[in-house]
């Protein structure tokens, strides 16, 4: 695979100065690019510069954004921006607006989750936030104000009483498995046992089922290009039956069980625990460094 070489904030810097912008349009430029690999998992740079277009109209021009773009494949965030040459070997070399910003964990972790994630997005529309919500998903675990992510924080906090650390990781693993993989909630409990987090009592089982049944509906998924499934099912009640929200195939659960399952193990609540280092793969299994990905929050 041919990655692009990352170049130092030095040399990234005098490269974006070539390109007639301030400095303020840069760094929102930067947002729009980290956001759209967060809410949509793949997405060409003609789409995203389509999409920018009606959400911030005449913000850059298509020249200044493809400079721009050019220099971003260097930056060193969590998305690529590669071609079908880059990914495969034999791959056609294409216009450079159809090469694509990538969220690295579909990359890095294994093809056959970008494989999966194109199969399952065909022919759904993209989910289009508002001007002033679209750079708000740069941040990975943005997810928008609701009572599901309150009640669903509390149970792991109030109910569980976790440490920070794990609330954090354990949160992680449960945003990154709903946003990212759609696993089901027995795998998701299967990994929190895995991490020394064990719901015995049916009850509150059913509870923490009803919560995340909850949260997985109101997530906005890569598979539905940013749309959440409740309002996928609405786009697509009166027809279109290939776009509705997909089950995950048996070989894609595993998969998802084995991602989720290469994360640093985690012993109990109650047990002494070595704090995850900054730049150390996240425990959650997202496959981001721990400060880009559950350590926001520290």
């Amino acid at each position: 695979m041919g990655i692009p070489e990352t170049y130092d904030r030095k040399r990234l810097n005098t490269l974006y100065r070539a390109i007639p912008l301030k400095d303020t349009t840069f760094r929102l430029l930067r947002k729009y690019f980290s956001a759209a690999a967060n809410l949509y998992g793949i997405i060409s740079l003609r789409k995203l510069y389509e999409i920018i277009e009606q959400v911030h109209p005449r913000f850059v021009t298509k020249n200044e954004f493809i400079e721009f773009a050019k220099v971003a494949r260097h930056e060193s965030e969590g998305y690529f921006i590669l071609s079908d040459a880059d990914i495969f070997q034999g791959g056609k070399q294409t216009p450079f607006l159809d090469y694509e910003v990538i969220d690295t964990t579909l990359l890095e972790i294994d093809i056959n989750r970008y494989h999966y994630l194109k199969k399952v997005q065909f022919n759904k529309p993209y989910y289009i936030p508002s001007k002033k919500d679209f750079p708000l998903y740069a941040n990975p675990f943005h997810f928008d104000v609701g009572d599901e992510v309150t009640a669903i924080k509390s149970f792991l906090k109030d109910y569980l009483q976790l440490e920070d650390q794990l609330e954090h990781v354990i949160y992680g693993m449960l945003f990154f498995g709903s946003r990212c993989l759609n696993v089901s909630f027995e795998t998701l409990l299967s990994k929190m046992e895995e991490s020394g987090v064990v719901i015995n009592d049916p009850k509150d089982l059913e509870t923490f089922s009803t919560l995340y049944s909850n949260f997985k509906d109101n997530s906005r998924m890569q598979s539905n290009r940013g749309y959440t499934p409740k309002e996928i099912k609405k786009l697509t009640a009166a027809s279109a039956p290939q776009i509705a929200r997909p089950s995950m195939p048996w070989s894609m659960q595993k998969l998802a069980e084995n991602t989720l399952s290469d994360t640093t193990e985690i012993t109990p609540p109650s047990a002494t625990r070595r704090k995850v280092g900054r730049n150390e793969p996240c425990p959650c299994g997202s496959g981001k460094k721990f400060k880009r990905c559950c350590g926001l929050g520290q």
